[in-house]
């Protein structure tokens, strides 16, 4: 199975963040957010990894090498910010034989054998959730038979069936890409001027194309800063082991939490729900149900539902009200 991960965005949603460090690699329980993906993808033995890349690619493209340097791992360049389909098929010459398409703005527990229910007569597959916002997702409705009847993205109505999570499955990655070189010969976009790859699957099921729908329990999504924030909690609540939380004496540490080793804390209350990064400092203050990014500063300030961007300070400064 090929694996491809578009990620590409400029991540407009997580600024000012997103303006120096790329969606993906966004930290979550102090790790990037795309590594989180890959360790829950790589039991499933990826032939190839095809990341198609865009906003700051080179970063991407650095750290994946130097974290995983020994998945077969391939970089392609998608120059226009064209949506979803756009996007894989920048990967033509990979689209062959069976493969998963992931875009990694989320985190999720795909469980033992996500691939057991399909069954040979099965072309295709997409994972889907509850959810209680449907406005941004693709929305699937099935048959009595349980195979996708119809794939709407971001319906302007409301209309039942589960949302789609990003991740689609194909038996035929071929296939799949003829039908997006015709959706984009036809000039198929929405109205943002986007190819979505929720119309190239609608034209697979117009064809005649079974589709099952996969149900994922543990999801969530992570493409905005808000929701972020809730990535950062869904997964310290569940990395959380009791009796693990490091000592920093004259500081209370609540979990759960993750502080990198080489941060300082001093005088200060952490948790729950925080996330310090490797070199930041933390001095005089409370932070709960926020994250720090590496290298940055917090003194004498109080933060809940914050983000703090990588190198840079937050706090009051000295000689000032509030300040020493």
């Amino acid at each position: 199975m090929k694996l491809i991960l578009p990620v590409a965005g400029a991540g407009m949603r997580c600024r000012p963040w997103s303006a120096v460090l790329p969606k993906p690699l966004l930290p979550v329980a102090n790790r990037p957010m795309l590594a989180h993906v890959l360790d829950d993808l790589l039991p499933l033995d990826p032939e190839e990894i095809i990341l198609v890349t865009g906003w700051l690619g080179d970063q991407i493209e650095t750290w994946t090498r130097a974290a995983y340097p020994r998945l077969p791992l391939c970089f392609i360049r998608q120059d226009r910010l064209l949506g979803q389909s756009h996007a894989v098929l920048q990967a033509r010459e990979h689209l062959a034989g069976e493969g998963l398409i992931v875009f990694p703005d989320m985190l999720f527990r795909l469980g033992t054998d996500p691939f057991a229910a399909i069954a040979p007569e099965i072309d295709a597959a997409i994972f889907t959730t509850e959810v209680a916002d449907r406005a941004n997702f693709a929305i699937a409705q099935t048959g009595p038979d349980g195979i996708v009847r119809q794939l709407v993205e971001k319906p302007r109505q409301p209309m039942a069936g589960d949302a789609v999570i990003g991740m689609y499955w194909l038996r035929d990655l071929a296939r799949l890409g003829a039908v997006i070189s015709g959706q984009i010969a036809q000039g198929r976009a929405a109205p943002n001027g986007e190819f979505a790859l929720a119309d190239a699957i609608g034209s697979l099921i117009s064809e005649g194309a079974r589709i099952l729908p996969i149900r994922v329990e543990e999801w969530i999504g992570a493409g905005s800063n808000a929701s972020l924030l809730a990535a950062n909690r869904w997964a310290l609540d569940r990395a959380a082991v009791p009796g693990a939380l490091p000592s920093r004496p004259g500081s209370d540490i609540i979990p759960p939490c993750a502080i990198d080793p080489s941060a300082i804390i001093e005088a200060s209350v952490i948790g729950p729900w925080a996330s310090i990064g490797a070199g930041a400092v933390v001095r005089r203050s409370r932070v709960r149900n926020a994250i720090v990014g590496e290298g940055a500063v917090v003194e004498d300030c109080s933060l809940d539902g914050a983000i703090v961007s990588r190198d840079t300070r937050w706090g009051v400064p000295r000689g000032e009200p509030g300040g020493e």
